[in-house]
Order: structure tokens, then sequence, then C-alpha cells
């Protein structure tokens, strides 16, 4: 609906006159291609994209940077492990500082530091003074600031509140953004500003603590609003549509999910002996579905609950020849920074950031840190009140800090060590490009590994170390899926989007839902809380099909691999000499009642299923 309005505004506003704000980077993708499938040519496109990019193109002015002091670069996952670690220093237990954290992340994200008295003691004044100065000191910012800090720009220069507002602003998802995104949306928008937003599905996708949608509230706080209910679903058919309906609780006050007229769909439930069997037996119905027609890859997609799960059903689906694509290296560059033979990707992404830009702190921070369990966070530390002492820049500490071997600071052989260790590298390798590059780092053990091939796509041996970080970086921030090919991901990847044939797999206990729903640590309001919270996941994730629908879920595993994965266990017994686990089914599907299909067995549902004699054209080499 959103892209129609979209191409209906082009027809006769100029595309600088538009933007479109989306919940994520692959719903970006996604209205590209529906508005140039609807006739807008990419010239005329307009600008789409997140609420976490509208921030940094507001804030990446020179004007914005002098007036708040700080940086729009938003830390990622990984390189937040470096700062959540520096926080230690600090003094407090880990318990505590989480809490403190997650008290300060929700308060930025809803504007509640706009209250000079938001914060109450000196203990969490000293660990947010201590938060601050470390990302100040990176030049970077996290997640949950960044539309607070554009936020508060804007209410101190209304110049260029004005100067920045668009005529036209689309927004999808609405119900996905913070409050302080929200705010920004009010600020920015011009003469008109269309929304499209459903309140049951409001969860943490890009940020991390989703407002959600009072549409009573909104419309008495936006007077000039038009509420359209769309009461005409182009998705979901009726048996899921009867399913979502025993997903939800009486008690919840959502709007409901309207069937597609005349489309039944389709729906199972499928068990299978082992994982193993699971696996195998997945790729193997897919194999066959694809190979009857009808489907093409991209109208599947393959729901996973960990990446254990995801990692094996990628590799069934390879052996049988099927093209899939996958966010799983996408996200995180995996290994471990405390082990220096451990995390070669991280390592060698970060000598393409200083090859990038010598003077990234958030870059030198990472690399001073590999290969020491505490991430070297006492060291950098003292580094920090060094720079700060000398009135210098980190950078320009850490190169005089290994220069002349700083007796007073602590553990000042480990800087300079790492130090030195990464300028060799940066000047047996700089100036070189393309293949000269790669080779030169191959020797140095500085290799591009399997996850940054994947992130660099295809190198055709010209480029320069700058390229080929900027296509690295921007396929962590940005990470889509591939044209073409069947999708595999967690139940948050495919939000924005949708598939024809959905397969959820994993579903046992302690994964759907997972173990945090039952673990005797919480109060049980605090487990119903978790539980009702994936009951609502797992609710979103079944309205995305459009057609038919699998639930997968594995009978039995071995006790150790079971009570590791941290699986619901209904008994234990003993067969061929080892111990077994029963495990117990996701408790959503007993939730689902009467709209529930029935269980068929994997086994006897693949002897129904004829294979065809041909082999499909989808199937690679």
């Amino acid at each position: 609906m959103l892209a129609s309005r979209a191409v209906d505004v082009l027809r006769d506003v100029p595309a600088p006159g538009m933007r479109i704000l989306v919940a994520t980077s692959r719903g970006c993708v996604d209205i590209r291609r529906r508005l140039l499938d609807g006739g807008i040519h990419p010239d005329g496109l307009p600008w789409i994209g997140t609420a976490h990019e509208l921030c940094r193109t507001l804030l990446s002015t020179p004007e914005a940077i002098e007036s708040t002091g700080r940086i729009p670069r938003i830390l990622s996952t990984m390189e937040t492990v470096f700062l959540y670690e520096d926080l230690n220093t600090l003094g407090e237990s880990k318990k505590r500082l989480k809490a403190m954290l997650g008290f300060f992340f929700r308060t930025l994200s809803e504007l509640g530091d706009l209250d000079d008295d938001w914060l109450v003691s000196l203990e969490e004044r000293l660990v947010y003074d201590g938060l601050i100065r470390h990302l100040v000191s990176r030049d970077a910012c996290i997640e949950p600031e960044v539309s607070g800090l554009a936020v508060k720009y804007l209410l101190e220069d209304e110049e260029v509140a004005r100067s920045f507002s668009t005529p036209y602003l689309l927004v999808d998802d609405y119900q996905t953004l913070s409050k302080a995104s929200q705010r920004l949306v009010d600020m920015v928008v011009g003469s008109e500003c269309a929304i499209t937003a459903d309140r049951s599905q409001t969860m943490a996708i890009e940020e991390s603590f989703p407002h959600g949608i009072d549409v009573n509230a909104f419309i008495a706080s936006h007077p000039q609003t038009k509420h359209v209910e769309l009461s005409t679903s182009r998705r979901c058919p009726q048996r899921i549509v009867a399913m979502y309906d025993a997903l939800t609780s009486t008690a919840e006050d959502v709007p409901p999910l309207y069937p597609q007229a005349g489309v039944e769909g389709t729906a199972k439930i499928i068990k299978w002996n082992t994982p193993r069997d699971e696996f195998r037996g997945v790729a193997t119905l897919v194999h066959r579905k694809l190979d009857g027609g009808g489907l093409d890859p991209q109208d599947i997609y393959v729901a996973t609950p960990s990446p254990y799960w995801q990692k094996s059903i990628l590799e069934a689906l390879a052996r049988v020849g099927i093209p899939t694509t996958s966010l799983m290296h996408s996200k995180d560059l995996g290994g471990d920074p405390t082990d220096l033979t451990g995390c070669d990707s991280q390592q060698t992404y970060t000598i393409f950031a200083l090859l990038t830009d010598p003077t990234d702190v958030v870059a030198w921070r990472a690399w001073c840190g590999y290969g020491d369990y505490l991430l070297g966070s006492t060291s950098w530390d003292n580094l920090e009140v060094y720079a700060a002492e000398r009135q210098v820049g980190v950078v320009e500490a850490l190169r005089e800090v290994a220069a002349t071997q700083e007796r007073d600071m602590v553990d000042v052989a480990r800087l300079s060590r790492r130090y030195g260790a990464a300028q060799r590298i940066l000047s047996k390798v700089s100036g070189k490009t393309g293949f000269a590059l790669l080779n030169a780092l191959e020797g140095l053990g500085m290799g591009l590994t399997p996850t940054l091939e994947r992130l660099c796509g295809h190198i055709r041996g010209k480029e320069t170390a700058s390229e080929l970080f900027a296509r690295m970086h921007a396929t962590l921030e940005q990470p889509s899926f591939e044209r073409g090919c069947l999708r595999v991901g967690s139940a948050s990847d495919i939000f924005g989007s949708s598939c024809k044939l959905l397969i959820v797999i994993g579903c046992v206990d302690g994964l759907i839902p997972s173990h945090r729903s039952f673990t005797t640590r919480q109060t049980p309001e605090k487990l119903q809380e978790t539980l009702d919270a994936e009951r609502r996941a797992f609710r979103a994730l079944v309205s995305r099909t459009c057609d038919g629908l699998i639930l997968s879920y594995p009978c039995k595993e071995d006790l150790v691999t079971a009570e590791r994965l941290k699986l619901e266990i209904r008994r234990v017994r003993a067969e061929n000499g080892r111990r077994v686990a029963q495990l117990k089914p996701c408790t959503f599907i007993e939730r689902l009642g009467d709209s529930a299909p029935g269980v068929v067995s994997g086994e006897r549902l693949l002897c129904d299923v004829k294979p065809s004699q041909q082999r499909p054209r989808y199937l690679t080499p």
C-alpha cells in the first residue's frame, strides 16, 4: 500500500520533495523494487532509508557535529563488546551494570534525558558519565541514543528543523520506531505524512525499544489525521488467519487480521525423529516442492530458531543443490576477540578499517584489545585518561605511548606491541590495490576469510582497500537477501516482507519459545512476560506467509546435546546404550487448538511426495 501511495505522489511531486522511512534495510530494497516496478525511473527515486539513516544524514553535517559534540557513527554489535568491557573498569558488578545500561538505553530512546533530573543517584551519574566519555573518545554513539541526538539538535535550531523538513513523508511500520524516532517524524514532516502501522506487529527490529502506536492517542495529538483501517488483506489466507487468532490472547487489544478473500491456504505440522532427520527431511521436501513446479526458490522462507539450526539447514539445502541466501554471516564476523587465533575475520576487518582511516579510534580500540581475556580494557581506559590530561586525541596519545614507552601507564607494553604490529602490517600493504593487496595481506596472516569474502562479494582485482572495506561495512550495516535464492533466517529477518511458503523448523520448547521462557532463575511473572513476548513474535512470523505454512520439529536428541542447547526435556530414555532426551513440541502448537492441522510423520510425508525425473532449472551445478 505504501509503495502504491508513493508512486501516486511521485507522479506530481519531484523526488527531492519526498522521503520514505522504512523499518529495515531489507525493506528499503523491497520498496525500491516496487517503485521501479510501478514505473518510477531510477533517477526519479526519492530518498529511502531507515530512521537511523535519516539521523545520520542530519547529524553528519559540520554544524550538527559542532552543536552536539558527537559523531553519528553507530557502534556495531562487535564494537559494543569492547565498550561493555571498558565499562567494567567502573567497578560495578556485571549484573548492576547491565541493569543500569538497560535503564539508560530505554530512557535515551524515550527522550527521558530531556529532563535534567533523570539521573537520580551519584552511582548512576558516574556510570553514565563513563559511558559518554568512552563514546566521545571513540567518535561514536550507540543505537538507542542516535534518534534522541537528532531530536535535541532540531529542538535547539528551528532554522535547521525547517530546512530539513520534507513536503511528503511516508513511514512504514511506524510501530517499530522508538519514541524518539516517532518524535523525529513529527519534526521533519512538511505538508503531508502517510503512516502505516500495525500495533500487533510491535517488535524490536532495527531499534531496541519500539514505542508501538496508540491510534486514539495519535489522532488526538495529530488532529488533521485521516484514519483508514484496512479491512482487506493482500497476504494471509484463511487458515493462517485462524492460527493467528488462536495465538492472540483475549486480553490483547490488537486489530483483527483479515484473510484474503477466497484463499484458504495450507498448513502442516511435521515431526521428525532427530534434528539430523529434520534437516535432511526438510531439504528433501523443499527440493520436491520446487521440483513439482509452482514455486521458485525466492518464494520460500525457512525460519530457524538458532545459529546451529540455521547452519545445519543451509548445509542440508546445499547438499541437494538448492541456491540459498542467509544473513547469518552478514550481521556478525564471528569468532572470539579474546582469542588471538580465533578472531581472524575481526582482525582482518579492522586492518581494512585502518587502511581506510588510520585515525579510526573504534578500529584502534578493537585492535589493541584482541587476544586479551579482558580485551585490554584497563590499559585502554588509562590511555583515554592519558589523552584527556594532555588534551590530545586517543590515536595521537597511542602513538606517543608506543614511541616513548610511558612508564606511568599500566600495561603500556601491550599497547605498544599491538600498535607496532598494526603499523608493520599497514606499512607493508599501503598503496597496494586489488589482488596485490590481498596477496600481501595473505602473506602477513591477514587474508580474507570465507566470511569476509561473502561480505565483499565479487572481487575484480582492482579495488582499493577503502572500496573493499566499504563493501564489507555496508553489508554488515545493511544486510539483505540475494534475489532468486531460497531465504533462510531468523523470525525477525523476514519482517517487512513475505513468502509463499513459510517453513519454521526447530519448533520445540527451549528453541521456540526459547529457554528464557522456562528458566528457574526468573519470577513467574517475568517468565510469563517473556513467554507472551515470544508468542507475539511467533504470531507475527506466522502472518508472513501468503499461502502455505509448515511447522517442523524433532522428537528426540542425544541428552548431552539437548542439555547443551538448553532444550526442554520431557523425559530421558536409554537407546542403544546411550541416553536420549524426548523433546517437548513447541508450546504454541498446543495453543493453536482447533486451528492446528494434524501432525504427520516426516518420513511418511516424503514417501507420499514423489520426486520428478527431471532436474529443476533452479538447481546449482
